[in-house]
């Protein structure tokens, strides 16, 4: 997902993402300072959790904190030499 806020911690991007389902893991990308760069990994335990979750954000703006623009969610497509199956 994109426009994460900053000061998001990955507890709070498991819990807001856990209206959809089980969520095995939610990570917010940090830069050297541990610093929020405004982008997130949700991984769902159930494939039709994820399907849902794209589903409803294509209908309604979802944002993680009061006054913070909305983030865009979409799905991230993995390709092999990305996750070392070459």
């Amino acid at each position: 997902m994109r426009g994460v806020p900053a000061q998001t911690s990955n507890e709070q991007l498991a819990y807001a993402f856990g209206l959809f389902g089980s969520v095995d893991r939610a990570v917010v990308a940090a830069n050297h300072r541990r610093t929020g760069v405004g982008l997130g990994i949700v991984e769902f335990a159930e494939r039709k959790d994820a399907e849902r979750c794209l589903r409803e954000r294509e209908r309604a703006a979802f944002c993680l904190q009061r006054g913070a623009p909305p983030c865009f969610v979409e799905p991230l497509e993995l390709l092999d030499f990305e996750i070392n199956l070459y």
